[in-house]
């Protein structure tokens, strides 16, 4: 048997239960954890261990997934995707009552093959089994029943109670317990309250005396090497009696003790050092366990880590805390936290400025700019990417300006300035030949070719899948999704080829949830419902627009189409909430200015409008615009012709401009 556990971190381990795992088996799947190995090398290293010589088949038990953090749940996917070809049983338990339809756990579960799985429900005791029980130790059976229910926690923890009072609820009944230890037990107790899921034995090896009296009372029970409390509503009600600064003085033993420890996920150690108050140990342990879980893949959690690191980094000499606000504002963008990324860089963009420093200036208004486009500000996201080339025009042709190049063409694809993008993508690939610098050359072929295909080369299709594949080898998972969301939004929006984009468009959204992408998967999102709807897929279109609200917030350039969908239908549906829906959308996309996003949310009020002032019209949507017609010519001719309907004015496009000639 393989057991782990998740833990009720204030920021979870990153891949817990498979360090727990490791521990116990040793051998190649802790070498990798040890070293920091990519995870998929870790993934592999585990497979190989349910796959080995022994004779007997695994039985793997991962508990509380609830607790899950995102590196966990990729895991998961990947084994149960799997596990009808190993000899092994895969066992996961949670609890529903705390998986709502949001949870994370939810889309792990969906992506588990459904001849593969059993899910096992358990009931609440039966009013007869808890009445028999209590018969049996003594206990009143209809108090037993009013006030333990079914619940089986609370009907085992009432018939242990000393005495004929029964206690009310289950703090009420750990603390008695506590009451009757000795001195010494009851301040490991304490111990291990403060210590999710439980105390491993190098907090408690020190009390062995106390752990005995504490395991024979019944307040605690073995777990793996350690102890804990039977259940986690236990540990919570003895660690809400504590007082704050018992709280504090305990959590401080705690860390100073994990810290002595070897191999310690440095995700707990953040979880102490903060309950502690312990500013130095969260700076210094933060950013470990924030790189630890950007190297897993758990953006999430990597962006908590960072958050509680740049709180209190101050402390920290300016170079070393622009750093860390960088890598906190990256994690963002991945995340799908734009504006608090956007924060962090601005932040680090005055510490660089200070120092004099142009390329690492350059970088942070690149950070900008992109952040800056998620959270609408179109404006701000042109400006930083002009001003990221200017910075180190004139100098030495380097890594930066390249990659400050392909920012600035990937700022026209989103104007469709389609000209312009080309020209600057151009320039980013020539100086990523000179450099040998692979992973520019993959970004620069993304933007160029995703210009092309806006104007219909018949060519740019295949060299984005190819930047797709190169990416994907050189495990540049942020360019691999780039080049495949580019290629199924454009192929999708822009040229209208749906066949061909109902395809392309899944396999983008499985790559940005494989990933944790969150941001690039709720646009993705947004494109889909609004491809499910030209399809007269309604009710497919509704969801995806509600989940893409959900997963992104009603703000910002991934709100735009959603509430441009969900206005559509409830438009073509004679629902009184379409206008607010639709003015919501044309909020967001005048936030933004560029056409991609402005053009759709004009066709949608306009056809409101029209049908409005035709009631007994049938509720179809006449086609506006040639599907072939791509770029700002296609976003215009359908503009134009609902302007028309409406008696306003298209405004022209502006004349794209050239870059200036500069010598490599």
């Amino acid at each position: 048997m393989l057991w782990g556990a998740c833990d009720q971190l204030v920021t979870p381990r990153a891949l817990g239960p498979l360090h727990d795992i490791g521990r116990a088996v040793r051998g190649p799947l802790a070498a990798r954890l040890q070293e920091g190995a990519p995870r998929e090398e870790v993934f592999a290293a585990f497979l190989d261990e349910l796959s080995g010589p022994g004779p007997w088949p695994v039985l793997v038990v991962v508990e509380d997934a609830h607790w899950a953090d995102e590196a966990t749940l990729d895991w998961l996917t990947q084994l149960g995707r799997r596990i009808a070809g190993l000899p092994a049983l895969l066992v996961v338990t949670f609890r529903d009552d705390e998986v709502g339809p949001e949870h994370p756990l939810r889309r792990t579960l969906a992506a588990l093959p459904t001849h593969v799985v059993t899910r096992v429900a358990l009931p609440p005791l039966s009013r007869a089994c808890v009445l028999e029980q209590a018969r049996r130790a003594g206990r009143v059976p209809e108090s037993v029943f009013r006030l333990a229910g079914g619940n089986p926690l609370l009907v085992t923890e009432l018939l242990k109670a000393d005495g004929p009072a029964v206690p009310d609820a289950v703090q009420d009944l750990v603390l008695n317990r506590m009451r009757a230890l000795p001195a010494a037990a009851r301040d490991l107790a304490q111990l291990v309250a403060v210590v999710p899921t439980r105390a491993d034995a190098v907090l408690v090896a020190d009390d062995l005396d106390a752990v005995d009296t504490c395991l024979a009372a019944g307040v605690l029970v073995a777990a793996g090497d350690g102890v804990s409390f039977r259940h986690e509503l236990l540990r919570t009600a003895v660690e809400e009696s504590l007082s704050p600064m018992r709280r504090v003085m305990l959590h401080r033993r705690v860390l100073q003790r994990l810290v002595d420890a070897p191999d310690v996920d440095p995700g707990r150690l953040v979880h102490h050092a903060r309950a502690a108050g312990d500013d130095d140990a969260v700076l210094r342990y933060g950013r470990v366990a924030g790189a630890v879980a950007a190297r897993n893949g758990a953006h999430r959690e990597a962006v908590a880590h960072l958050r509680a690191a740049a709180a209190v980094a101050d402390r920290l000499p300016d170079p070393e805390r622009a750093e860390l606000l960088e890598s906190h504002s990256t994690e963002a963008l991945l995340a799908g936290y734009p504006e608090e990324g956007l924060h962090a860089a601005r932040t680090a963009l005055a510490l660089r400025e200070e120092l004099g420093e142009p390329e690492k200036i350059s970088e942070d208004l690149r950070l900008i700019s992109r952040l800056a486009w998620w959270t609408a500000d179109a404006q701000q996201s042109r400006d930083a990417a002009t001003r990221a080339v200017a910075v180190l025009e004139g100098g030495r042709a380097g890594r930066s300006l390249a990659l400050a190049y392909g920012n600035l063409a990937h700022r026209y694809v989103h104007t469709y300035e389609l000209h312009d993008a080309v020209a600057w993508g151009e320039r980013a690939q020539a100086l990523a030949e000179q450099l040998d610098d692979d992973e520019i050359a993959i970004h620069a072929a993304t933007i160029v070719n995703a210009a092309r295909l806006c104007q219909e080369d018949p060519a740019a299709a295949d060299a984005l899948e190819q930047a797709h594949r190169r990416a994907v080898e050189r495990g540049l998972v942020d360019h691999a999704h780039r080049a495949l969301g580019n290629l199924a939004s454009i192929v999708s929006d822009d040229l209208a080829r749906y066949d061909t984009a109902v395809p392309l468009i899944d396999r983008a959204l499985a790559f940005a949830e494989q990933y944790d992408l969150d941001a690039g998967y709720a646009w993705l999102l947004g494109q889909r419902a609004k491809l499910r709807l030209e399809r007269g897929d309604w009710s497919g279109a509704f969801a995806d627009a509600d989940t893409a609200l959900a997963r992104s917030g009603p703000r910002g350039v991934n709100a735009v189409l959603p509430f441009t969908v969900r206005g559509r239908i409830q438009a073509a549906r004679g629902d009184p909430e379409a206008m607010t829906s639709l003015d919501e959308a044309a909020r967001q996309a005048d936030r933004v200015g560029d056409a991609q996003w402005v053009s759709p949310v004009v066709d949608a009020r306009a056809e409101y409008f029209l049908w409005a002032a035709m009631p007994t019209a049938p509720r179809r949507r006449p086609v506006a615009g040639s599907p072939s017609q791509a770029g700002p010519t296609g976003h215009r001719s359908s503009s134009d012709g609902w302007l028309t309907g409406c008696g306003r004015r298209a405004a022209p496009t502006s004349r794209p401009r050239t870059p200036p000639s500069r010598s490599a």
